[in-house]
């Protein structure tokens, strides 16, 4: 049986081996991502920008079951960039104010999703019939606004039928 620690390595995996996705955090960036799972027990924080990291689910559910799906899994990733000063200052578009490094973390979340969701649909994971049901991302501007960040919501699910 598959369980979220499973599921959270797949999707840092896959998405650290995706040359395609390395091109892009490249070309956006301009450094392709530094990919983590844990903080060590030592207290020390690694956090090199830019980063993609999985951490754990607050409810520490390790799957759940409905009506469609026998179970599902939540797995929450972190996607975030440090954001050069020369990129600070926001930029009048019309009568928004547009703040790039935003739209550029959110560009790469887009895609992460869409890699991650074709990935599981064509191969499985684990040799395991899992897909991903839904998602959400959120992004936000953290600490000093000296960095944006992409909270990813992956939900996978395993239909009754399998």
């Amino acid at each position: 049986m598959l369980t979220m620690g499973q599921l959270a390595k797949w999707s840092v995996d896959t998405l650290a081996s995706n040359a395609t996705f390395t091109a892009l955090c490249i070309t956006t960036v301009g450094s392709a991502l530094n990919f983590y799972r844990h903080t060590p027990m030592d207290g020390r924080v690694i956090e090199t920008s830019p980063f993609l990291t999985a951490y754990s689910s607050e409810h520490q559910q390790d799957f759940s079951g409905s009506a469609v799906y026998r179970r599902t899994w939540d797995i929450p990733l972190a996607l975030g960039y440090e954001v050069p000063n020369s990129e600070e200052a926001p930029v009048t578009e019309g009568s928004a104010q547009v703040w790039t490094p935003t739209d550029k973390v959110d560009l790469l979340a887009a895609n992460a999703v869409e890699i991650l969701r074709k990935e599981a649909a064509s191969c499985g994971i684990y040799s395991e019939s899992v897909i991903i049901i839904g998602t959400r991302v959120l992004v936000t501007e953290i600490g000093e606004a000296d960095d944006v960040q992409a909270n990813i919501f992956l939900t996978f699910g395993e239909e009754t039928h399998l």
